[in-house]
């Protein structure tokens, strides 16, 4: 589910969350949950992940203050992350003390459809509170296991990084996510040139970590687009049966 969901987020603008719909879909149809515990449970997925996201960010953001970047740019930078953590604080305090978050924003023809979501949010955060914590320390780790991903892919070309230098890589590569490009298409290559023209003098590391990052995409999203057909098949063979 989780693959087939990024290979739909990855050839749309909105490479975080373009394949949220699938997995709702897909949670629906294969294990039988309603439409508003799954959009729940995947905002709760998104939300854990912007924990993280700017959680690492914030690193990465004190470490790019230190490089010979222009002050717009960590201008730029400090005010996303701000924003960021006003938005996931507001999140988590409101649902933690049972309030409405989503149906507060929401068109009057759609809060109580978001006052249910909120309500299963709220109960998720206040009486599971082990889960959530989980959910978070997992998310930690795969956070570890990328950096050491990126460490061993730079040692392929023969060259050595530090943790700091990696740290801003994947914080680049966070940063061009969010840019409303489809597979980030010269996006993710322009950060790492620059980025690692900063760092080491030499554009053309970042050309070619970029090229094999797209490399892994491209293998990642086959596979999420062949699963995709095979549910598809298989649902198109459900509609004929049931139809007989």
């Amino acid at each position: 589910m989780q693959i087939s969901a990024y290979a739909i987020s990855y050839i749309t603008p909105m490479a975080r969350v373009g394949g949220e719909p699938l997995k709702i879909f897909i949670l629906h149809e294969e294990h039988q949950v309603d439409y508003r515990t799954g959009t729940a449970s995947i905002i709760l997925d998104r939300a854990m992940e912007l924990f993280g996201s700017v959680t690492f960010g914030i690193i990465g953001l004190i470490l790019f203050l230190f490089t010979p970047i222009s002050y717009k740019i960590k201008l730029i930078l400090s005010l996303a992350i701000v924003l960021a953590s006003i938005l996931l604080i507001t999140f988590y305090y409101r649902l933690s003390k049972n309030k409405p978050f989503f149906s507060k924003i929401t068109p009057k023809k759609f809060k109580k459809t978001m006052q249910d979501i909120d309500s299963k949010m709220s109960d998720f955060i206040i009486n599971h509170k082990k889960e959530f914590f989980y959910s978070f320390l997992f998310y930690c780790m795969s956070g570890f296991l990328f950096l050491i991903e990126f460490k061993y892919l730079l040692l392929s070309f023969g060259i050595e990084s530090t943790i700091t230098e990696i740290i801003l890589i994947v914080t680049m590569l966070g940063a061009t996510n969010f840019i409303p490009i489809p597979a980030q298409l010269g996006s993710l290559e322009a950060g790492q040139i620059v980025l690692f023209k900063l760092l080491k003098g030499q554009g053309d590391i970042g050309m070619a970590l970029s090229l094999l990052m797209r490399i892994r995409y491209l293998i990642l999203i086959s596979i999420g687009f062949l699963i995709i057909s095979h549910f598809g098949f298989r649902e198109v063979l459900k509609l004929n049966k049931n139809s007989k």
